[in-house]
């Protein structure tokens, strides 16, 4: 497709959110929990991933989130973990050998979270976060490496019909969980190993315009630019329709080639469903789309609950050996049985798998948690398939592994 047509398709997108972007109010989203936090943090953070919307609410959600609060309020988190693990070349080793692993190794890790969140006036807040993560095992880290900004911006309105958020933010457009090719400004893509990590945000201009429940944004990404130039811009639209919402936005940036998503997510019963997809306006065809679930099911006893999240993830890129996702068609799966019959155990597995080159990587574990704010966690990680596929770059390695987590919480 001529460089010309591309420009044109996203102008003409970049063009109508412009253009509409002068009044009514937004939506504002955010979710962070951990997969596998053991103890008090449960697989999905003990909620669903999509808040469904009734048509019938107020579309003024960002504008309640700019209540008066008379003081600035600071918080955080503080997790400390002391693992160790043991290492096999492969599973016929692991099962002839168990007291004699190829390796082990021992990691400590301290953690923390700071937030300042200070809202003078209903129309003005200015919020900022920050997040430590100091490694035992590295002598060499310097302050950069620990400390780490992940956002800091002010939110606020013209007459509370166009809204405004400025600075260091956190910018998620996929709704995938563990992919999400929709997500195109993102700095950082998922870790599906961790898939709800906190994610380091963007210098950015976000404008948002809402229509009723529905959102017009426009985005204007400064991150890297030396030039007017270098500036990249991203409309995207959001419109809700009787309880699912959908997505539709664009990438433009000099020198690049433009970019096109959309995605759909809502509920069927206890279903959270979600698909996405995303094509790049190049020579050769490159496109990836995505679709997913998650469920969750709690007895009125409470003694057998569970957390289930699966994708699907089918990968069009032209050149496979470059992709992100290298072959045709990828599958992650995760299982969470939290507080088992209030025993205080939780019972998880992983999977992650190229089903273009029948390689994988399963990893289960069994945690407790003993008392309060100190739990333990045993597991077993193992890569299988052939020689030389996406998971098996190092051989089908099986790892034992033991973790301790103290002090974990939130204040």
């Amino acid at each position: 497709m001529p460089v010309l047509r591309r420009k044109k398709i996203l102008g003409a997108l970049f063009a109508a959110v412009l253009a509409l972007s002068i009044s009514w109010s937004g939506l504002a989203e955010s979710w962070e929990e951990d997969l596998f936090g053991g103890g008090e943090d449960e697989l999905f953070g003990g909620s669903s991933l999509f808040t469904v919307i009734d048509e019938s609410e107020s579309a003024t959600s960002l504008q309640d989130e700019l209540l008066i609060q008379d003081e600035v309020r600071f918080g955080g988190s503080f997790s400390l973990s002391l693992g160790s693990a043991w290492m096999w070349p492969n599973w016929e080793q692991f099962r002839k050998h168990p007291g004699e692993p190829m390796m082990d190794f021992l990691t400590t890790n301290l953690q923390a979270g700071l937030y300042m969140d200070a809202r003078p006036d209903r129309s003005f807040r200015v919020f900022g976060k920050a997040l430590l993560n100091y490694s035992g095992n590295d002598a060499t880290a310097t302050l950069s490496d620990t400390v780490k900004i992940t956002e800091l911006f002010a939110d606020f309105n013209h007459r509370e019909r166009l809204f405004f958020r400025v600075g260091k933010q956190n910018i998620s457009w996929g709704v995938g969980y563990f992919m999400s090719p929709a997500d195109i400004i993102n700095l950082t893509p998922i870790d599906p190993t961790d898939p709800e990590a906190e994610r380091e945000g963007r210098l950015a201009l976000r404008l948002n315009a809402p229509v009723g429940i529905n959102n017009l944004y426009l985005y204007v990404l400064a991150d890297n630019a030396a030039h007017l130039r270098d500036i990249a811009w991203a409309p995207k639209v959001e419109v809700v329709v009787k309880g699912f919402e959908f997505g539709l936005g664009g990438y433009l940036k000099s020198q690049q080639d433009p970019l096109l998503m959309a995605t759909v997510s809502g509920a069927v019963g206890d279903f959270s469903l979600f698909g996405e997809g995303a094509y790049k306006f190049s020579d050769m065809d490159s496109w990836q789309a995505t679709a997913g679930f998650l469920y969750g099911y709690g007895d009125k006893a409470d003694l057998f609950n569970f957390n289930l999240a699966a994708q699907y993830l089918y990968n069009g890129d032209a050149d496979l050996v470059s992709s992100k996702w290298p072959g045709r068609h990828h599958l992650a799966a995760a299982l969470l049985l939290p507080d088992v019959l209030h025993t205080d155990l939780s019972v998880s597995a992983l999977l992650l798998s190229n089903l273009s080159d029948d390689t994988g990587m399963i990893t289960t574990s069994l945690s407790w948690q003993p008392i309060e704010r100190i739990s333990t966690a045993v597991g077993l990680s193992y890569n299988y398939g052939s020689l030389g596929g996406q998971y098996t770059q190092l051989g089908t390695p099986v790892t034992v592994f033991l973790r301790f987590t103290l002090g974990n919480g939130k204040f």
